[in-house]
């Protein structure tokens, strides 16, 4: 999975959760935009629908892989 630091802006990635959910990540400015899409199927017949979530979660650096590297120095 590429590292979500590394996405440029409006840039996207997806994160596999199981067979019936994955997520994804858009980068936005001032953060990301994480998005969670569950499928759930009806009992007896064929009929799917999606759930889906949103959240906006603001940049910060405190796990930036860089950052602990930059505590060192």
């Amino acid at each position: 999975m590429k590292d979500i630091y590394a996405l440029k802006l409006m840039e996207s990635v997806t994160i596999e959760n199981d067979l019936e959910s994955y997520t994804t990540v858009q980068r936005v400015p001032g953060g990301w935009i994480f998005t969670e899409y569950v499928e759930s199927h009806s009992d007896g017949s064929n009929d799917r629908s999606t759930n889906i979530s949103s959240v906006f979660v603001p940049y910060n650096e405190e796990f930036h892989p860089m950052h602990s590297k930059r505590k060192l120095l």
